[in-house]
């Protein structure tokens, strides 16, 4: 999914999330999220409140397994690799 951010100076926001049951009955579901910010700022702003994120969602019953932030520099060169 990309999201256009306003003002429009901060870019477009381009955000995979997949969730899956727990490795367990009963347990958290899991969840994996790559977030990848045309902005250098809303990366940073996005790093900096991801605790608040994780305990938002494990009070929602869901448990981070990987959270990784980007940009469209790195991942721009990762492709050129």
């Amino acid at each position: 999914m990309t999201l256009q951010l306003h003002p429009k100076e901060w870019g477009q926001l381009q955000v995979s999330v997949t969730v899956a049951p727990g490795p367990t009955v009963g347990a958290a579901q899991t969840v994996t999220a790559h977030i990848v910010a045309q902005n250098s700022q809303v990366k940073a702003a996005l790093e900096n409140q991801s605790g608040d994120l994780r305990q938002a969602l494990r009070e929602a019953g869901l448990e981070f397994t990987y959270l990784e932030y980007g940009s469209y520099f790195s991942e721009w060169r990762r492709r050129l690799a």
